[in-house]
């Protein structure tokens, strides 16, 4: 700690110099959330080990993390006599994962992962895959949504970002 005034000069002289210098991570500010719908959906028609199907890639590209979930797939037989009889198992609802994209093909619309995925899904079960923003640091100070869940087009109902560091969620 600085003992005099110059010392305290230099003290927070050099600190402003590692500041600028390291990039300004110590004076930077946090990024702010666009409001609204910061997602963006496709309709998943096929499933693979390591890549989908989709019925549009035009919101996605190399190197953007992504959501697979599941969003349906369990019909409850209501004329069971016992409760918790289940029929038509079509994957796992609300099943998802995190991955990268490594490739996308325009002509078939497959998008390939980084890696193969860990859980099973089924695109009779709508799956859909969910464009995920990351931030380093973020700041909510109005309202996120997202896109209505549409069952017909297998698209939205899901509000998903990652922060890496801190998230700040403010009260208007």
């Amino acid at each position: 700690m600085p003992r005099n005034v110059s010392e305290m000069i230099r003290f927070y002289f050099l600190l402003l110099f590692l500041a600028v210098a390291g990039g300004g991570t110590l004076l930077s500010g946090q990024t702010s959330l666009v409001t609204g719908n910061i997602n963006r959906y496709a309709k998943v028609t096929s499933v693979g080990p390591a890549y989908v199907i989709a019925d549009d890639v035009t919101d996605f590209a190399v190197g953007d993390t992504v959501m697979i979930m599941q969003m349906s797939g369990v019909r409850i037989n209501a004329s069971a006599s016992l409760p918790g009889n289940y029929q038509n198992f079509v994957g796992t609802p609300g099943r998802y994962e995190v991955l990268i994209i490594s490739a996308i093909n325009g002509g078939t619309n497959r998008i390939s992962f980084t890696r193969n995925l860990l859980n099973s899904f089924d695109a009779l079960g709508k799956v859909q895959i969910i464009k995920v923003r990351s931030y380093s640091n973020a700041v909510v100070n109005s309202e996120l949504t997202c896109q209505d869940w549409d069952s017909a087009a297998v698209r939205g109902g899901v509000l998903a970002f990652l922060v890496k560091g801190v998230l700040t969620l403010s009260r208007h």
